[in-house]
């Protein structure tokens, strides 16, 4: 039961987006190799110079004659980024319970997530290398993607698979740092700190606004009933530019299905997740063909 729980788990994130995620660009790609440290906020931007890390909590003022960046000013910023690069490192902390015939068994499953990725925002290309790496047993799963338009190519064990889902090409385009950036921008934020040029907003985001991202995360079927509460979204700004940001929440699922293994089952999930997010390079350009299936 146990192995059968984190199965279900891992199948949904490396399928789904795990998710908002090495090398090359075409596709050609090749799982990607990192190492943990490579998602910190750290990280090298190539347009303005080393990221400050967002954990530090001092608030600054602004030095005399110095113009504080506006929300206006970072919208315009954001608006000419057509295209970026990332890395992020996401966790998932979830508790799956299955219950079949009278008897019930739970596992308590933990993933990390670590992404690297390419999204031109304006042609609608995109492409996104994953590893997930379950914890304690430390199994691993390497998945790359493929998005163009509205059309995502998976590469899983047996190649590359072509998915029409118009739902799953629309969490990289909507749930991406940058556009949820313009998003949420447009209203004022529940806190900014300042800690020399790094500026940090933080958000609440309504439990509508991630069901479909939280959807393509954990639904086992069109059936599954998905609550999602406690979202929070933090953006970095470098400089004036985006510079990464963390989003994180609470998720609860229930769908029954019919299984050749379990017989009819209920299938519960309650969890965590969160993903930290560094925006690598602005305004780049990569080829992103669609590969041979």
């Amino acid at each position: 039961m146990k192995g059968y729980a984190a199965l279900i788990v891992i199948t949904l994130l490396v399928v789904g987006i795990a998710g908002c995620v090495g090398n090359g660009s075409s596709g050609a790609t090749t799982p990607m190799k990192t190492s943990p440290t490579a998602t910190s906020m750290t990280a090298t931007k190539t347009s303005t110079g080393p990221v400050a890390s967002p954990t530090s909590t001092e608030t600054t003022t602004q030095p005399k004659g110095k113009k504080e960046v506006s929300r206006s000013d970072l919208l315009e910023n954001l608006n000419s980024a057509w295209s970026f690069t990332y890395v992020s490192n996401g966790t998932l902390k979830m508790t799956v319970s299955i219950s079949t015939n009278g008897t019930s068994q739970t596992d308590n499953v933990t993933l990390r997530i670590i992404e690297r990725g390419y999204v031109d925002l304006r042609d609608k290309r995109a492409w996104i290398n994953s590893t997930a790496i379950g914890s304690p047993d430390g199994a691993q799963t390497n998945t790359s993607r493929i998005i163009i338009g509205e059309t995502t190519y998976v590469r899983g064990l047996t190649g590359w698979i072509k998915i029409n889902d118009t739902n799953l090409a629309a969490v990289v385009w909507n749930y991406n740092i940058v556009n949820l950036a313009r998003k949420y921008l447009s209203e004022k934020p529940e806190s900014t700190e300042t800690n020399g040029s790094l500026v940090i907003m933080e958000y609440s985001v309504p439990n509508y606004d991630l069901t479909d991202l939280a959807r393509e995360y954990f639904s086992i079927s069109p059936k599954t009933k998905v609550e999602v509460s406690n979202g929070r979204l933090e953006f970095y700004f470098r400089n004036g530019e985006i510079a990464g940001g963390e989003l994180s929440f609470d998720v609860e699922t229930s769908v029954q299905i019919s299984d050749p293994l379990l017989g009819n089952a209920t299938i519960t999930q309650s969890g965590h997740w969160e993903q930290v997010i560094t925006v690598t390079g602005i305004n780049v350009k990569e080829e992103v063909k669609a590969p041979t299936t």
